[in-house]
C-alpha cells in the first residue's frame, strides 16, 4: 500500500513540473512570436528572462 501512495505522489509531482514547463514554453513561444513582429516590450522581456537579444530586419536596417 505504501508503494502505491508514493508512486501516486511522485506522479502528481512530475505532472506539476511538466505543466510548469509547458507554461514556460508557451510564454517563450508567445514572446518570440511577438518579438518577430517588432514588439519592443516582448524583445525586452526576452532579454530580461533569457539574456538573449532579438533583432528584426527592421531593427537592423535602422542601425
Amino acid at each position: 500500500m505504501a508503494l502505491k501512495t508514493a508512486s501516486k505522489e511522485w506522479g502528481r509531482g512530475s505532472m506539476l513540473s511538466s505543466d510548469e514547463m509547458r507554461e514556460e514554453f508557451d510564454l517563450r513561444r508567445q514572446l518570440i512570436l511577438q518579438a518577430r513582429k517588432g514588439n519592443r516590450k516582448a524583445q525586452d522581456r526576452l532579454y530580461e528572462l533569457y539574456k538573449v537579444r532579438f533583432y528584426c530586419a527592421d531593427d537592423l536596417s535602422r542601425r
